[in-house]
């Protein structure tokens, strides 16, 4: 056998007594790149064998760092398979984390295959209701297409299920705990309420576009099957108006004349009990008491019906905000306006707290009312650099993220015991809980934190979350 120069120097200078018979001069030049100058190595019947770097300790070698000899050296491994011999934690078969690193060494960053590192979960959506397939699962650092973060559809090819249900107190749901079912989870529990997408404010909306909620929201209808979201004046059982069209919704086209309401503040909604001109296609000339003109939309219901027809700022499904007070005498806040005709002052923003610098710090602690979870505790408020907006205005509002538990063998820099917190998560009045902590004072960890059967845990609070908000005015 042949050996390279730079192998053979490499071998004579790091020798043994094993290779010493090996290194000796036998008249070649081993520092001559010319010619042949290998120098055939005695191993007593035994093979030579590459031996290959092994910096880290991990087991597994660097390709570039090598040695050929008889017997192993110090620090040397049979294998080049090592992608990062300076990382003990990189190597073939290593588990995966979402941290940008490829950690077994198969080429991709992040690959990640199953729960071990620090991957999600996430569950095929095949309807696109929002609602994942239970028995349809993979793992991945990113949500990725078509999938979602819970496996609570019980019907995974019917988007019309689950639908959320919640316990019925006093003839209506109590939204405060709702669960997603194809079926009522137990006695007494009911659908909540669904609501539909009304985009031109005429009080019917989208089948297609609903959502569950206890409460009405801003610009959704109780009623479905608008054959028209854009036109106000097209909807299920609308009279026929001036011009062929289906109005009505009902498949066939019409044509008829409408019936004016004086709206007086000309925002397109009469008020109840308006005076109607009938049966012309002509707008009449607005009067002295109601400069506003007239509207064709019919005042039948609280979707319709202006309830101050003085103001335009108020009307059914306002979703604007105004820094004057509309509501009206005897209303339960008289400094709110009632913008949207709901019967409620409205409330863009009520968020009043004093100032905190964007810098402030969020301490992770457990959550003492649940002692399974932390969260992160710390100033919330406007940010100083802009400070509390003014009424009406917009400003930075800043909050403490959700606290981040670390997961055992988690590399990234954040959980490092030395930027994490570790806490107890069982209750320390508790003499029962795992790692009872006498008098508030938790002793070290006998267990590993995170382990099966420890609740002892690494948690870290993230940067501080910012939104810009619009202070409400009083």
């Amino acid at each position: 056998m042949r050996t390279s120069h730079r192998s053979l120097l490499t071998l004579c200078a790091l020798a043994t007594p094993l290779w010493l018979a090996a290194c000796g001069d036998d008249g070649a030049n081993p520092t001559d790149p010319t010619g042949d100058t290998g120098i055939t190595l005695e191993c007593d019947g035994a093979p030579e064998t590459t031996w290959y770097r092994d910096d880290d300790g991990d087991g597994f070698g660097d390709a570039a760092n090598f040695v050929i000899a008889c017997e192993p050296p110090t620090g040397y491994v049979s294998n080049a398979d090592d992608c990062d011999d300076t990382d003990e934690d990189v190597y073939p078969g290593a588990i995966e984390f979402c941290d940008g690193v490829d950690t077994n060494c198969d080429g991709n960053v992040d690959n990640v295959s199953g729960p071990e590192g620090d991957a999600l979960a996430w569950y095929r959506d095949v309807d696109g209701d929002g609602y994942g397939d239970p028995d349809d699962r993979i793992w991945a650092c990113e949500q990725p297409a078509g999938y979602v973060d819970n496996p609570d559809d019980c019907a995974p090819s019917d988007p019309n299920q689950p639908r959320e249900w919640a316990p019925e107190v006093d003839d209506a749901p109590d939204c405060a705990e709702t669960v997603p079912a194809c079926e009522a989870p137990d006695e007494g529990w009911v659908l909540v309420p669904t609501w539909y997408l009304d985009e031109d404010l005429d009080g019917f909306g989208q089948a297609s576009q609903s959502v569950q909620a206890c409460d009405q929201p801003d610009g959704y209808a109780e009623q479905p099957d608008d054959c028209n979201d854009d036109d106000p004046l097209v909807y299920p059982g609308a009279p026929t108006g001036c011009g062929l069209r289906d109005w009505n919704c009902d498949g066939t086209a019409t044509n008829g004349t409408f019936n004016w309401y004086a709206d007086c503040d000309g925002d397109g909604f009469a008020a109840s009990g308006a005076a109607v001109v009938p049966n012309t296609c002509t707008p009449p000339e607005p009067t002295g008491n109601c400069p506003g003109g007239w509207t064709v939309r019919v005042p039948t219901s609280s979707a319709t019906i202006d309830c101050n027809d003085d103001n335009a700022n108020m009307f059914p499904g306002q979703l604007q905000f105004f820094t004057q007070s509309h509501s009206p005498a005897g209303t339960e806040d008289e400094r709110w306006g009632n913008y949207n005709c709901d019967g409620v002052a409205s409330r863009q923003h009520i968020m009043t707290g004093a100032s905190v610098p964007s810098s402030s710090e969020c301490e992770p602690k457990v959550n003492p009312k649940t002692w399974n979870t932390v969260l992160c505790d710390g100033p919330s408020g406007w940010e100083s650099a802009s400070g509390q907006p003014s009424c009406g205005m917009g400003g930075t509002w800043s909050t403490c993220r959700s606290a981040e538990v670390c997961a055992q063998g988690d590399k990234r820099t954040e959980c490092q015991p030395a930027n994490a917190t570790l806490l107890c998560m069982g209750n320390p009045l508790d003499v029962r809980s795992p790692c009872f902590c006498l008098r508030g004072i938790c002793p070290a960890p006998s267990c590993t934190p995170g382990s099966r059967g420890c609740p002892w845990v690494y948690a870290y609070c993230p940067s501080r979350s910012v939104q810009t908000l619009t202070q409400a005015c009083r």
